[in-house]
């Protein structure tokens, strides 16, 4: 008696196990053999979000233009910051060159 109380949960285990192996095989042969069609067509025209994902590159790319765009604005914009040169160096309008005498 022993003997079979010890195998007894290992015997109930395998026949749980069985019959769960059994109900699986059965919904997958049923699924794979029914005679029911896909709503979805075989050969999609574009991948599922390839119309957000080309909004986003185009996003993207408005994005770095304008970036660069900023990162230009600065030199191009600058004045030179070196002072004003004074009356001196300036020559004098209308000065007659002066000759060799």
């Amino acid at each position: 008696m022993s003997f079979i109380s010890g195998l007894f949960p290992a015997l109930l285990l395998l026949a749980v196990l069985g019959i769960i192996l059994a109900l699986h095989w059965t919904i997958q042969f049923r699924l794979r053999h029914s005679k029911r069609r896909s709503p979805f067509p075989e050969n999609f025209l574009r991948n599922p979000g390839e119309t957000l994902r080309k909004q986003i590159d185009d996003t993207t790319d408005d994005i770095f233009t304008y970036a660069v765009y900023l990162l230009m604005l600065p030199p191009l914009s600058s004045r030179d910051t070196s002072p004003a040169p004074t009356s001196q160096e300036y020559p004098k309008p209308f000065q007659e060159p002066h000759s060799p005498s």
